[in-house]
C-alpha cells in the first residue's frame, strides 16, 4: 500500500469512524515520518478487523478520493477563466 492510499483511507476513517478507533490510529501511525513495513502491516491488519461493510465503505471512499485527485498526476484543473476574446476549442 502506498502513502497516497493510506492518506485517503485515513481521511475516510476519520470521517466514518472515530478518531479513537484502532484502525484510524493504525492508519495515522502508518503515515508518520519514519513509518515502515511494520506500521503498514499493522494498518492493513486493522483494516482486516473491521466489519466487511465498513471496510468496503472505507475502501470505496478512498478509491473515489484517489480517482478524483488530479494533483497526484501533477495536473490540477485550471480554474482561471480564459482571457477575454479567446475561444476555447
Amino acid at each position: 500500500m502506498t502513502k497516497r492510499l493510506f492518506t485517503a483511507l485515513h481521511r475516510a476513517a476519520k470521517t466514518d469512524l472515530t478518531g479513537e478507533d484502532a484502525c484510524t490510529k493504525a492508519l495515522a501511525r502508518a503515515l508518520t515520518d519514519g513509518a515502515g513495513v511494520e506500521e503498514a502491516e499493522a494498518a492493513r491488519a486493522a483494516l482486516d478487523t473491521l466489519p466487511e461493510d465498513t471496510r468496503n465503505r472505507l475502501l470505496a471512499q478512498a478509491h473515489l478520493s484517489m480517482r478524483t485527485d488530479l494533483s497526484a498526476f501533477g495536473i490540477a484543473p485550471d480554474r482561471t477563466p480564459p482571457p477575454k476574446g479567446t475561444r476555447l476549442n
